[in-house]
């Protein structure tokens, strides 16, 4: 996690072991002082905007070799689709560069083109079967599905026959518990409200046993200090893996400064929501690049009962060439799915 806590017998000492390791641009996000010593709760700042934030992570990104007069015949003819459908779904024109560079060398069809490009710069790690030993902790902004999408992956434990401990940390918002409770009271599995980081300490204790923890969390603002400190705070106390929850259909750049924020609160990998009622996806890819995040699935769909689907390089490339119109304006479809 790159929010660290620093404890020394003063708070100048706590402060310039914070300044030595994060360095001159560490915030500080909490102090506190007294007869036992000092702590501080410091973290490196998000990226001052979208761009450094991609720029940042696609520095790292692989470079395909080949450049566009290297290209294969069917790998640039199928350019002119590619580019215009990461264009219409509002991809950064950073990332956009990146991906092109990515599928110059691909012999293949545009699918399997993009396919290879996405593979080669975005990562894509499935939520796993079993249990990993710890909680999952699902986080974001308020508003993207994170209630339904906690209810969704407690469903489908229990039907896989797996020991469910579920909690519920959204205790500001109206009905934030009585809306996951309505799900788990179908099920007969007890919830869990969790008030303060202590209450976490059982979940913690539940994933280790090899139980599934799935903890719900109340909306946080990625660019507020103190909603970030507060959910940290329960990060660290769970000793869980958060999990970013994102919509889909919001605006590249938004997207991308509010993912590396939460990237720095340790979250690894990104569930997307709303992608069956949304057309344009790059907002969710500006997202996994900001914030290095790799894809673990797709929450579809208002039920419960449908499990998260995989998302895959392939699979999400289909999308992305499907929903883009081939060619002139864009028409108004008909339906939203």
């Amino acid at each position: 996690m790159r929010l660290k806590t620093y404890t020394a017998r003063t708070l100048a000492q706590a402060l310039q072991q914070a300044r030595r390791e994060l360095g001159e641009d560490a915030v500080i996000l909490s102090t506190e002082s007294g007869r036992g010593g000092a702590r501080l709760v410091a973290a490196l700042p998000p990226p001052a905007g979208a761009e450094a934030a991609l720029d940042q992570a696609l520095a790292a990104a692989p470079e395909a070799e080949a450049g566009d007069r290297d290209a294969t015949p069917a790998a640039a003819a199928d350019r002119p689709r590619l580019r215009g459908a990461l264009a219409w779904h509002g991809v950064p024109a950073a990332l956009t560069g990146h991906l092109l560079r990515a599928a110059a060398s691909v012999a293949a069809g545009p699918e399997e083109t993009l396919a290879a490009a996405l593979d080669a710069l975005l990562a894509f790690l499935p939520l796993a079967p079993r249990s990993s030993g710890r909680p999952v902790m699902l986080v974001g902004p308020p508003g993207v599905g994170k209630t339904l999408t906690a209810a969704k992956l407690i469903v489908d434990a229990h039907r896989r026959g797996r020991a469910v401990l579920a909690a519920s940390c959204d205790t500001r918002r109206a009905g934030g518990i009585e809306q996951l409770e309505a799900f788990t009271r179908i099920l007969g599995l007890p919830l869990a409200r969790i008030e303060a980081p202590a209450g976490l300490s059982a979940a913690a204790a539940a994933a280790v046993a090899g139980g599934t923890v799935i903890i719900d969390t109340a909306g946080a603002c990625a660019f507020s200090r103190d909603e970030m400190h507060a959910l940290a705070s329960l990060i660290e106390a769970a000793e869980a893996e958060p999990m970013l929850v994102l919509a889909a259909g919001g605006d590249a750049a938004e997207a991308a400064e509010m993912a590396a924020g939460f990237a720095r609160l340790g979250c690894r990998r990104l569930i997307a929501t709303r992608i069956d009622v949304s057309r344009r996806l790059g907002g969710l890819l500006a997202a996994a690049a900001a914030g290095r995040l790799a894809f673990a699935g797709a929450a579809i769909g208002p039920h419960a009962a449908e499990p998260p689907s995989p998302v895959s390089a392939s699979s999400l490339a289909r999308l992305l060439l499907s929903t883009a119109p081939a060619s002139g304006p864009d028409p108004l479809r008909k339906d939203c799915r």
